[in-house]
């Protein structure tokens, strides 16, 4: 029973990946289902515009009925901590390249007034991987 719900649960993953679509101004949401279990997998978005309201009723109710809530990663200092230093040596582009020379001439402004408004240096900032 195990190896069918994570063999779902990976299926649904890689078929998500798969889609293309319109965009939609809603968290995405899939659903794996078999006889007797239910999995919502929920995409995480780590940053989002103030005053958005991104969270709809329906993730309130599915929280409150889950039986379990899984992570990404796990949510401690010392994870939190590591995931820091994974970021910060991998999250790097190569030597020569910037984040601003990889984006539009408009993207590029965008990013070091984002950068300028947030008080984040554009040497800094350039050096990150877009994602």
């Amino acid at each position: 029973m195990l190896k069918r719900v994570l063999a779902a649960t990976l299926a649904g993953l890689v078929l998500a990946g798969c889609a293309q679509g319109e965009a939609q101004a809603r968290p995405p949401v899939w659903t794996v289902r078999d006889a007797d279990s239910e999995i919502l997998i929920f995409g995480s978005v780590h940053v989002l515009p103030p005053g958005l309201d991104w969270r709809p009723k329906a993730l309130d109710a599915a929280l409150a009925k889950a039986d379990d809530l899984w992570f990404e990663l796990p949510i401690d200092p010392v994870s939190e901590a590591r995931v820091g230093q994974l970021a910060a040596s991998m999250g790097r582009l190569p030597e020569g390249q910037s984040l601003s020379k990889l984006l539009s001439t408009e993207g590029a402004k965008r990013l070091e007034a984002a950068a300028e408004s947030l008080g984040v240096s554009m040497a800094v900032l350039d050096r990150f991987e877009p994602w």
